[in-house]
């Protein structure tokens, strides 16, 4: 195994260096193994991909294989994903928000959120996830979106909004963006947690988007063992095209509805049966559920290179967060707690060192950062 690990660093190495020459084949080949890898990790990418972010991918990851010792878990220079949120403000004021935001808070100095953006855009950072607040309401917002597409990134918007201003944009950008559509249960329990007539605007969405050509992808979040969700969900599937399903669950961060949602074994089936019965609409229905990755153990791949089984949650493995400010944490569950935050003034490869040793200090087989930290506490989620 350590032999193939070298073999496999060799590849890696020559491909990074070599990407732009290689053949059209070659490079499909490259990006699917791209492709399978980040869809381990819960965030699945497009069918076709600028070759700077692929290229970008390759790098981090062949210098990672390089830092980490045989059996170690992967070291990462930058995380391989950031969500970002590009505002405290939303308008929306949803009953289970996961994001420390609201209609009190202040929209931000567009000129910070400029910096802020081109930050980022200058880290090695393949993949940006921006949420907010509501970020299709942050003014200058595509110039920020924009700095992060020309740095080579690729950007999901995560958003509770009409997307009619910016349909033309994603247009223009398509392999670089794509908009991430979330679901919080079926249609009534949406409209209640997310707002009147929520979630016809998903649909409204859809609509616009499926015009100009273009794909979203749904982001299904459970809040409760209400599987109804699905029913809509199908429903959705049948009369837009869609191109990735994500499946994920509230973390215990919202403004009401306190209380876990622990994901039994019985559900768990229940779970797997309807991620079959989407799959044929779809690309691809990916389940980005602590428990449900951490059952499904090593891969192939992972055992190939030597690289142990993640502890399930990806915070603080290859994925942390910033906020408006510019201060770093290891999960979005964590903004606004100071004692978790990372200090803006830094790099942010200082930032990811900092918040990879905050992740340390969490028992080990750990599934969600944020609920191992409440149960250190004793804090009823």
């Amino acid at each position: 195994m350590r032999a193939a690990r070298n073999i496999v660093n060799s590849l890696f190495s020559v491909t990074a260096s070599h990407l732009a020459a290689l053949s059209p084949s070659v490079g499909a080949d490259v990006y699917k193994a791209v492709r399978s890898f980040t869809a381990f990790m819960g965030r699945p990418l497009p069918e076709e991909l600028d070759p700077r972010v692929v290229h970008g991918t390759i790098e981090l990851i062949a210098d990672g294989l390089r830092r980490t010792p045989y059996g170690s878990p992967l070291e990462l220079e930058y995380p391989l994903f950031i969500t970002l949120s590009a505002q405290s403000y939303c308008p929306f004021a949803c009953t289970n928000c996961y994001s420390n935001s609201g209609v009190a808070k202040a929209r931000g100095r567009t000129d910070d959120r400029m910096q802020l953006f081109a930050k980022v855009a200058a880290a090695r950072t393949p993949f940006v996830i921006v949420s907010g607040g509501e970020p299709l309401v942050a003014e200058g917002i595509e110039d920020g979106l924009e700095l992060l597409v020309d740095s080579g990134k690729f950007v999901w918007v995560s958003t509770n909004a009409l997307v009619d201003k910016h349909v033309e944009f994603a247009r223009r950008n398509e392999g670089s963006l794509c908009f991430i559509l979330p679901v919080w249960g079926n249609r009534e329990r949406h409209n209640s947690r997310r707002g009147v007539n929520s979630f016809e605007r998903v649909e409204r969405n859809l609509e616009m988007l499926n015009a100009a050509g273009q794909k979203a992808n749904i982001l299904v979040v459970l809040a409760d063992d209400d599987f109804s969700v699905f029913v809509d969900v199908e429903r959705l599937l049948r009369t837009y095209r869609v191109d990735v399903v994500t499946i994920t669950r509230r973390i215990d961060t919202g403004r009401v509805e306190a209380g876990p949602f622990e994901l039994r074994p019985d559900l768990s089936r229940r779970l797997e049966l309807w991620q079959k019965k989407l799959k044929p609409h779809v690309r691809m229905v990916v389940c980005d559920l602590p428990e449900m990755q951490e059952a499904k153990g090593s891969s192939r791949m992972q055992r190939m290179l030597g690289l142990p089984s993640h502890n399930g949650c990806s915070a603080g493995n290859w994925m942390m967060h910033i906020d408006d400010a510019g201060q770093g944490y290891a999960c979005f569950s964590f903004e606004g707690q100071q004692d978790q935050s990372i200090a803006g003034h830094v790099s942010i490869a200082e930032q990811w060192r900092a918040v990879r040793d905050l992740r340390a200090e969490f028992p080990t087989g750990a599934l969600c950062v944020e609920q191992s930290r409440a149960r250190q506490e004793g804090v009823a989620l």
